[in-house]
């Protein structure tokens, strides 16, 4: 699958129109037997200490993706590699690099910049003015 999308971090600065590769994060959540609704989704980068973690509903938003290319290349380390995930409709803080490990839990992993004082609700919009449709 590719989507293109925009990459927001909340300090300000985008990239616009990036071409993700990979699975559809629902298709990922599908498979494993996941809730619909109800729950977390934790995820856990391979250096053991980033940890981020979304609601069911902001999992299953439709164009969340994870990703293991870039641009039409494969996911340079520095973008993530080996996979990465990409929530479109929220900073790119919300999206693990180096992704480990998906957990599915009852319990929230507190994120690893929501501890550091980042809002734990990061949709795109909530500090500097871009909106985007969760639902797109």
């Amino acid at each position: 699958m590719e989507s293109v999308s925009d990459f927001h971090c909340v300090t300000g600065w985008s990239v616009y129109a990036v071409r993700w590769s990979g699975v559809p994060l629902v298709t990922v959540l599908d498979r494993v037997g996941a809730p619909k609704t109800g729950g977390f989704v934790n995820f856990h980068s391979f250096d053991g200490t980033y940890v981020e973690s979304l609601d069911m509903y902001q999992a299953r938003q439709p164009r969340n993706v994870v990703a293991t290319g870039m641009d039409g290349e494969p996911l340079p380390k520095a973008q993530g590699w080996p996979a990465r995930v990409v929530v479109p409709a929220m900073y790119g803080y919300k999206g693990t690099k180096w992704l480990s490990r998906i957990e599915v839990s009852e319990a929230k992993a507190p994120g690893y910049w929501v501890v550091r004082g980042y809002d734990d609700d990061g949709w795109v919009g909530n500090s500097n003015g871009i909106l985007e449709d969760a639902e797109e």
